[in-house]
């Protein structure tokens, strides 16, 4: 139970991973995409076999793409679900992010294409908030990297 009450209340879904921005349940191979304000609705519910490609972006720029039948590219894993690292820590050095967002590619869903957004206003780099949603996004990018790699 968080500040907002249960966010899953009356949707099929009992994350195991949750973050403030995205959360996964392996049990059903589901992921949410978490609302700022109110409750997960069954739209923010994707299906992990609908995800075909994956992509983190910040302020426009590619940081690492992965997906179905092809290998991470501008990071490498380790740890298993550990951190990504490579392109990202080789970006332009910038003092601050207006956007950081997971690009989702899908399939058998009426959206081609949706977004899970980390960071959406103009943020310090230096600051807590930018490294916690780093910290998410590079997880969620390493989750969604297993989760295509056991669908190989």
């Amino acid at each position: 139970m968080g500040l907002f009450g249960n966010k899953y209340k009356n949707v099929d879904f009992e994350p195991n991973i949750k973050g403030v921005s995205v959360a996964f349940d392996d049990k059903r191979g589901k992921l949410a995409i978490l609302p700022v304000v109110g409750k997960v609705k069954d739209d923010h519910i994707i299906n992990y076999d609908d995800i075909l490609d994956f992509e983190l972006m910040e302020d426009g720029e590619s940081l690492a793409k992965g997906g179905i039948g092809r290998a991470l590219v501008g990071g490498a894993l380790f740890g298993g679900a550990g951190a990504v690292v490579g392109g990202i820590t080789g970006r332009k050095n910038k003092s601050y992010c207006r956007e950081m967002k997971m690009k989702l590619t899908l399939k058998n869903n009426a959206e081609l294409v949706r977004y899970i957004n980390f960071i959406e206003n103009k943020t310090k780099k230096d600051s807590i908030i930018y490294k916690q949603s780093e910290k998410e996004a590079q997880e969620a990018l390493s989750k969604l990297k297993i989760i295509c790699d056991e669908r190989n």
